[in-house]
């Protein structure tokens, strides 16, 4: 039976070449690698297959997920909940011993008390602001949460957690890393706890490790992009060590004909408010995909055929100017895209988009 489109291709294979090349240089590295599985909607097909290389680790922005891996895998597993924990969710958080990420005393003490009611003693990370102005403690107010510990016989504080590149682009380099060790050393001379761990996400940190100079005193990465692809998209390269091309999009054309946009000089937005670049106002040979932003990020697709251009995006279209092309493309035909980040988990989010797994 024909593979229903629009689909997504992955290649298994690639994938398990990744994720046993990570593990292998992390050894080296002597830090720990925690697998994020937000890209992938914490996919169980993929999930099995890092179980199966040797992960041990996950870490998800999605508590569902977690929990359907807590389910999945018992205590064995170690679950991050690396988006600030939502206050509904921290009994089941108690429960479970997921461990959060937190940067509230508020939620600390809240936890505490969810803690011992259950009689548990609850595991979370303190998490930083490194200059992403994303979440986190400020530096001063992280040092000053020490002076709370004893009223927390029901947490373990296990470590300091760092996030960088996801918001503003602020990319981490050693100075950012040796500050984080240095109020690591002050938080844990004021609580009296000498082992705090330092953790640092995401797949952009690699860079300061793949040369080979590790940074004494950083435990643990956080890493999604790089097992599902090999980039790192905060730099806009790839890791030379590890495969690329793991997800193929297919989709078909259902409409090819020259056309021309009006050439009024008054338009307005598009569907999703965004400004369109004007026309060149000649006919030009457009193809018409059956795939649109409900399912796909079209900033993060990219196509072998190099006279083909992405023009825009609709909810149910994606629209290709492929007047140049060397190759005579016509309805009905399938044209395939190399996915990145946005469109995978886009992807995988959809109800509309099928998956095939190639092994």
């Amino acid at each position: 039976m024909m593979q229903a489109l629009p689909v997504m291709v992955v290649d298994v294979p690639l994938l398990r070449w990744n994720m046993d090349t990570i593990l292998r240089r992390c050894r080296e590295w002597n830090i720990s690698p925690v697998a994020v599985t937000k890209g992938c909607l914490a996919d169980p097909v993929l999930i099995e297959t890092l179980w199966k290389q040797g992960f041990r680790s996950f870490a998800d922005a999605n508590f569902k997920s977690l929990l359907s891996l807590r389910k999945r895998y018992g205590m064995t597993a170690q679950l991050q909940l690396i988006r600030l924990p939502m206050k509904r969710e921290l009994k089941e958080i108690v429960e479970t011993g997921i461990i959060p990420h937190l940067s509230h005393v508020e939620v600390l003490n809240e936890i505490n008390e969810l803690a011992g009611k259950k009689g548990k003693k609850a595991q979370v990370f303190l998490t930083v602001e490194g200059g992403d102005g994303r979440e986190g403690f400020l530096p001063d107010e992280l040092i000053d949460v020490a002076k709370f510990r004893n009223n927390w016989a029901h947490i373990k504080i296990i470590g300091m957690s760092l996030s960088l590149a996801c918001l503003s682009g602020v990319l981490p380099d050693r100075e950012v890393l040796y500050h984080l060790l240095t109020w690591r050393d002050e938080l844990s001379r004021r609580m009296e706890e000498p082992s705090l761990l330092l953790s640092v996400g995401g797949s952009t940190f690699l860079p300061l490790w793949e040369q080979g100079h590790g940074i004494e005193g950083i435990h643990q990465i956080r890493l999604g992009e790089a097992w599902l692809l090999g980039t790192d998209i905060s730099r806009k390269k790839c890791f030379s060590w590890l495969k690329q091309g793991a997800f193929t999009l297919q989709a078909e054309i259902v409409e090819l004909r020259r056309k021309k946009v009006n050439d009024k000089e008054e338009k307005g937005f598009n569907a999703f408010g965004k400004v369109v670049e004007s026309s060149s106002g000649s006919y030009r040979k457009r193809a018409l995909l059956a795939v649109g932003a409900q399912d796909i990020d079209e900033t993060q697709l990219y196509l072998q055929e190099e006279n083909a251009k992405i023009i825009g995006v609709t909810s149910n279209y994606l629209v290709l100017d492929v007047e140049d092309c060397a190759h005579n493309y016509h309805p009905g035909e399938v044209m395939e895209f190399e996915a990145g980040y946005g469109t995978v988990m886009r992807a995988y989010l959809s109800p509309f988009m099928n998956r095939v797994y190639h092994y």
